[in-house]
């Protein structure tokens, strides 16, 4: 039988690192702003003005860890 099998694995971001891939003008980093923005805010309000979600941009960050795992078969 001419059969052929095969077996990967493919991780990306084994430690789960968040690296930066953009940030904030104000500051120049990508875990905060500055507070006083005058932009509309959007989020939980957690005291007067402030919002609990306004700084969460998950898009400044690289992506999580992710593990695929597959087999090939030939035949």
């Amino acid at each position: 039988a001419n059969v052929r099998a095969g077996a990967f694995v493919r991780i990306n971001n084994l430690t789960d690192r968040r690296d930066c891939v953009q940030v904030f003008p104000t500051t120049g980093r990508c875990d905060g702003g500055s507070p006083d923005q005058s932009r509309d805010r959007q989020g939980n309000t957690v005291g007067e003005g402030t919002f609990s979600t306004y700084f969460d941009r998950p898009q400044f960050f690289t992506s999580g860890r992710s593990i695929n795992a597959g087999l090939r078969l030939d035949f």
